[in-house]
């Protein structure tokens, strides 16, 4: 399987630039198991710091999933400020 991400990369003053890349499978998973794990409530992001070290593997990309968590954390709240109370 094939995914391609389209990764923006945002400084202060806006937006720097897009890099597209082909994610690979060991990739994919890890991102997708760091939405579950920031989405779900349950765990705070020094959990989820944790949880990468435990499973990188050969072929994982490590800087791109510790910035991750941050960008999902920050996604979540502003999602957060339109939920009803």
């Amino acid at each position: 399987m094939k995914v391609i991400v389209v990764i923006l990369l945002f400084i202060s003053s806006g937006f720097v630039f897009a890099k597209e890349e082909t994610i690979n499978e060991v990739n994919q998973y890890i991102l997708d198991t760091v939405k579950v794990h920031v989405w779900g409530g349950f765990d705070t992001s020094d959990d989820i710091q944790e949880l990468i070290t435990e499973l990188l593997e050969a072929g994982a990309d490590e800087k791109m999933f510790r910035a991750a968590v941050n960008v999902e954390f920050n996604q979540k709240h502003a999602a957060e400020k339109t939920w009803p109370k």
